[in-house]
């Protein structure tokens, strides 16, 4: 509230991050999910096996024949996306998941950043083109919507990735990449027999 109207926030808890309303904003919805979580009692926390034994949590939805849709964007695993609808199963008190249902059709994006300084940039950049993301440090996760055109997302995670802006990884594509025509079909390399040029 203080960072929102402008007041000094030099005597209240620490925040890491500056005190401007663009990030006020963000920590106001942070929160207010958080909160529609606690008290939401069919969101729940489901593990998601990993390589090498370990496991990543991830919100979900309960549904009313048992299956959970995930609704966080994963930040380690490449084989769920938000949307995608799972069974999960109680080992030692709590839920794994065990198998995919459906697919939701989206993607998900892992970005490594260059620059921490411009990540409110490119949470920004990628709001502006309908991606959410999540980050722990300048490790992003990226939800790309199935109804989200892929190629200018593309286009901007690769324009990024040559200007040593960022590393990425298509974790779970499922958008068709945009066709781009082969070299030299454009135009026949010679003309025809008996052709002018």
């Amino acid at each position: 509230e203080a960072a929102m109207a402008g007041a000094p926030v030099d005597d209240l808890i620490p925040v890491n991050t500056p005190p401007t309303a663009e990030h006020a904003e963000m920590l106001g919805s942070r929160l207010r999910t958080l909160e529609e979580t606690l008290l939401d009692p069919s969101r729940t926390l489901l593990n998601v096996r990993l390589p090498a034994g370990e496991v990543e949590p991830v919100w979900a939805l309960r549904q009313e024949d048992g299956t959970f849709e995930v609704e966080s964007i994963p930040l380690r695993s490449n084989e769920f996306a938000v949307g995608d609808i799972v069974k999960a199963e109680d080992v030692d008190g709590d839920l794994v998941v065990t198998e995919q249902v459906k697919r939701s059709g989206n993607s998900v994006i892992r970005m490594e950043v260059s620059n921490s300084l411009e990540l409110d940039d490119i949470h920004a950049e990628l709001r502006a083109r309908g991606c959410d993301s999540e980050g722990d440090g300048t490790a992003l996760a990226v939800h790309v919507p199935a109804e989200v055109p892929y190629a200018p997302v593309f286009h901007y995670l690769n324009e990024g990735h040559r200007a040593d802006r960022w590393s990425f990884d298509e974790a779970v594509l499922r958008h068709e990449r945009e066709v781009q025509p082969a070299k030299g079909k454009l135009r026949p390399s010679r003309p025809p027999s008996g052709g002018r040029t």
